[in-house]
């Protein structure tokens, strides 16, 4: 019989060396040989402190003992030891992974004899735990120690008896061997480490394993999105009670913020604005306290979040990443997180350690020593789902219960207003930022990654526009039309939230989207009618009205059917006109939020000079550059400037796969035309159509049609393609895909995307741009709009790839434009994919004019409504503006009615601050990538 305790066995030679590294099944291992070895009853038969040694050599207290092995020692064991185990010298237990595998082993039968409870067992366990750490970073980090192991001994041995006779003193004898693990680790390390530790919850997650969850006594965080919270007042009546129990009494704190979690980078910045708006809303409706902390568990951060947070009045943020996708490195563990507008925001900048994982706390301890050396200051951030954590978790929570030997669990709140200021800021570039998003959706095989985005932000942009035409006509009228006002923008703020859905997995089908828009849009372009005297219908000398509800100035190519415009130049907002048995079509110059009116034509001859033209072979030119289509591909062969030298841009289709590869050889389909045709209708207009095939060796692998339309007077070039696969999709989405390649001559061009509103320079080979790509070099800046396809690739210095076609996509057809030289980028993209509202009116009825005027080019705006009184009169006008061009100004904004006061408000509308007013003007000073909103009263 063996006559003393066991001992453990690990591959090193000290605490300093002992083996912290390991995660998994192998740090469990380690650690339940090393907790189970501090068994109470043990403590108390041994008479002393609990001992282990090394695998690499024999001593003479091995002998007649019970060595536990974990596995990451079994191989190290030496020869010496191997005999004394084969020659029956001593009993070996080898291979274990958890405390109750080895408790249940034969050999501790004597010691489970005595019956003691699991809690008190647990107990001695976790202070093993708790020592095992202390020794840690106290031996590995300072290499010396200051714990009096003789008193620690006796007040162990104490307290194991106690626990053995089953005495009522256990707890304070528990707690004295704490206070003198506290007094060594105080000694080297006087700060108080900070624990947080999150529960993400799930709608799958509300279960039993939840309650549990509430009822522990730590402190802790709930990850919860506006969504969940809302199904599980309605659906969990009594989770719900409980969480609301536990966030009143103060031990949980709900963290997140977000209505649901969407991939923020594909978005509108009006999308991440109402999601925010609508997920605190919801989080403080139904559990009675708004999120201090912004966190989300799917990867959706950026940039330009900051900012925006730090407007919906957040105390920090999770600079952390619980989902796929990859996030930029800090300097500390605390950040001031600075945003694209110079505006900063604390945050955690640390991976979080999942607390269902034993590695997290193997070396837990030589972790926050390291911390607290560099930093003075220790976070460690704890996640896991409801009730899911390991045995050292458990452990660490007890320790917690005696005092902050490791630290202590706080809620976010409390986090934040002790936060060390760094005293310096981070800032962070959108390419640190690698989304996983195509890839994802691949393996979770969802329908139409690359539609489904280009969808939305159809959808999107003609929201959009419906807000800004809603704002026209409420202030084109009497302004006694309020009740309407609001009740169309309710129907907007839904037709928005059913917008959003689309891009969560489980959200609205796009059928239902589209119906609802059509029909909230014939409602807002009806009353906007109503308002500028137009209808939608033509009738015999019918005007035609056409409104640009965007808040700056645009040109714009229209065709209309059925309407006579005639043949004009120069005359008036009309740049160039012409009609032809379908109708007219006119290049127009629009004002902001503005509408102008085109009198049908009066007939006889064109009195202007006959025009250049637009077609010669297979090039089609107009006042800005000319582009040449390529007889053997149908792409485009050269887009050039007049009387200037230098191919700016080619392009063509392919087809690119991974599987096909071979050495030294282009990956990529050759695009042949079969067919190459031009049309002219009228003087506006040219295009070019090429149809063919797209073949990879000695296989065609897809049929495809190109359209390249331009028109005078307009500084872009339209593109449509459509692309019949006859090959399937499948493998990763990045190696294996239809796409549209563009190639430049320039290698020093700097290529810069849009993102959220902001441009960023692009370092990145994959990357998401679902509005705007810059191509930019001293020859001439180029702007492709992307119309909403979000997925590209650099595949070389001066290639890229606009991805059209993946697996799963369904989709055929997809357009974009090319901008040359546009003065504003943003504005352009913006222009591209935002429709006009065309109408028909009485000469004498029709309204003509503009209502705002931004007298800041750098500045769109992202958002305007009408702000309606309880009374439902208009009594003013909210804009949410957005500077894109990086550089600070003051906006000069010019109104209908005179202003009796103007406010810059936050995203929760709290006042921040008064503007000038001057009659109808209002000034406000911003700053380079501003997103603010300002509230304007109007004067009674």
């Amino acid at each position: 019989m063996l006559n003393a305790g066991p001992i453990p066995l690990f591959p090193c030679h000290s605490i300093e060396d002992f083996p912290t590294h390991y995660a998994g099944s192998e740090a469990e291992g380690v650690l339940s040989a090393w907790t189970v070895s501090w068994h109470p009853a043990i403590i108390a038969e041994s008479g002393c402190l609990p001992k282990w040694s090394s695998t690499d050599y024999c001593n003479d207290d091995l002998e007649g003992r019970l060595l536990l092995i974990p596995a990451v020692a079994t191989q190290r064991v030496c020869a010496e030891i191997r005999r004394l185990i084969s020659d029956k010298k001593c009993q070996a237990i080898d291979n274990l992974e958890s405390r109750d595998d080895y408790l249940n082993h034969p050999a501790f039968g004597r010691w489970n004899a005595l019956e003691l409870e699991t809690e008190v067992i647990q107990e001695f366990f976790a202070l093993a735990y708790g020592y095992l750490q202390v020794q840690i970073m106290t031996r590995q980090i300072r290499y010396s120690s200051g714990l009096d192991e003789s008193e620690f001994e006796a007040r162990l041995l104490q307290a194991a008896t106690a626990a053995v006779e089953k005495r009522d003193d256990l707890n304070l004898l528990l707690q004295s061997c704490y206070d003198l693990l506290l007094e060594e680790r105080n000694r080297f390390y006087p700060t108080q480490p900070e624990l947080l530790d999150i529960v993400m919850v799930a709608n799958t997650t509300l279960g039993r394993r939840f309650e549990l969850q509430l009822e522990a006594a730590h402190k802790m965080n709930l990850l919860f999105t506006g969504q969940l919270v809302n199904q599980m007042q309605s659906e969990k009546p009594e989770i719900h009670r409980r969480v609301r129990a536990a966030v009143e009494s103060k031990r949980a704190e709900i963290i997140g913020g977000l209505h649901a979690e969407l991939p923020a980078k594909l978005m509108g910045v009006e999308s991440q604005l109402n999601q925010l708006a609508q997920g605190i809303q919801e989080i403080r409706q139904y559990l009675g306290q708004r999120p201090a902390l912004f966190a989300r568990r799917t990867f959706g951060l950026n940039p330009t979040l900051p900012g925006l947070l730090k407007q919906f009045d957040f105390s920090g943020a999770l600079h952390a990443n619980l989902g796929h996708g990859q996030i930029p490195d800090a300097s500390t563990a605390m950040i001031n997180w600075e945003s694209t507008d110079g505006s900063t925001l604390y945050a955690i900048h640390q991976k979080p350690r999942d607390a269902a994982n034993p590695g997290a706390f193997l070396g837990l301890g030589k972790f926050i020593g390291e911390a607290l050396d560099s930093a003075h200051h220790a976070t460690v951030v704890f996640v896991h789902w409801p009730d899911r954590f390991c045995e050292s978790f458990q452990d660490l929570l007890r320790t917690c219960q005696y005092g902050p030997l490791l630290g202590a669990f706080n809620t976010a709140s409390d986090y934040f207003d002790g936060f060390f200021d760094p005293g310096y800021a981070e800032r962070f570039t959108d390419d640190e930022y690698r989304s996983r998003t195509l890839a994802d959706w691949t393996t979770q095989a969802v329908s139409n990654p690359v539609s489904r985005i280009v969808n939305y932000w159809k959808n999107h942009t003609e929201i959009g526009c419906l807000y800004g035409a809603t704002t026209m006509s409420a202030f084109v009228g009497n302004g006694h039309n309020g009740p309407e006002c609001q009740s169309m923008l309710d129907q907007l703020g839904s037709l928005m939230d059913l917008n959003d859905a689309c891009l969560d997995l489980k959200g609205a089908k796009t059928a239902v989207l589209s119906d609802s828009c059509a029909a909230v849009s014939q409602r807002v372009r009806s009353e906007l009618g109503q308002q500028l005297g137009v209808r939608f219908n033509a009738a015999a000398n019918d005007v035609v009205v056409i409104a640009n509800p965007l808040s700056f100035p645009r040109r714009l190519h229209l065709r209309l059917e059925g309407v006579q415009t005639g043949p004009r130049k120069s005359d008036g907002p009309i740049v160039i006109a012409d009609s032809s048995d379908f109708g007219s079509e006119l290049v127009v110059d629009l004002p902001a939020m503005g509408s102008v009116m085109v009198s049908p034509s009066k007939g006889g001859p064109d009195p202007l000079r006959k025009d250049p033209p637009m077609i010669d072979g297979w090039c089609l030119r107009n006042e800005f550059f000319e582009v040449k289509v390529d007889e053997k591909t149908g792409g485009i062969l050269s887009l050039n400037r007049h009387q200037k030298r230098g191919n700016l841009l080619t392009q063509r289709l392919s087809y690119r796969t991974a599987e096909r590869m071979v050495p030294n050889s282009e990956p990529y389909a050759v695009m042949l035309a079969d067919s190459i045709e031009t049309f002219q209708d009228t003087r506006v207009h040219a295009q070019v159509v090429s149809r063919g095939t797209l073949r990879f060796e000695d296989q065609v692998v897809g049929r495809y049609r190109q359209t390249i339309r331009v028109a005078r007077g307009c500084s872009e070039l339209h593109l449509a393609f459509h692309i019949e696969p006859l090959v399937e999709l499948s493998g990763k989405p990045w190696e294996n895909y239809f796409c549209s390649r563009w190639a430049w001559h320039d290698e020093s061009a700097e290529i810069r995307r849009e993102s959220l509103g902001s441009r960023f320079y692009l370092m990145e080979e994959k990357f998401e741009a679902p509005n705007l790509i810059q191509i930019e070099s001293e020859q001439a800046r180029l702007s492709l709009l992307t119309g909403g396809l979000p997925f590209h690739r650099r595949s070389g210095r001066r290639i890229l790839d606009t991805l059209l076609l993946t697996q799963g996509e369904t989709c055929r057809d997809y357009e974009m434009g090319i901008a040359l030289n546009a003065e504003l980028p943003t504005h352009k993209a913006a222009s591209f994919q935002s429709p006009a509202l065309i109408g028909f009116g009485d000469p004498e009825s029709a309204k003509t004019g503009w209502l705002f005027h931004c007298g800041a080019k750098n500045l769109m705006a992202t958002m305007s409504q009408a702000r309606v009184s309880s009374a439902g009169s208009i009594v003013g006008a909210m804009f949410r503006f957005q500077e894109t061009e990086g550089r600070s100004g003051q906006l000069k904004l010019t109104c209908p009615r005179d202003v009796a006061s103007a406010h810059r408000v936050n995203f929760l509308g709290e006042f921040l601050g008064d503007g000038k007013v001057d009659g109808r003007k209002v000034s406000f000073d911003f700053g380079p990538n501003e997103h603010f909103q300002i509230e304007l009263n109007w004067r009674s």
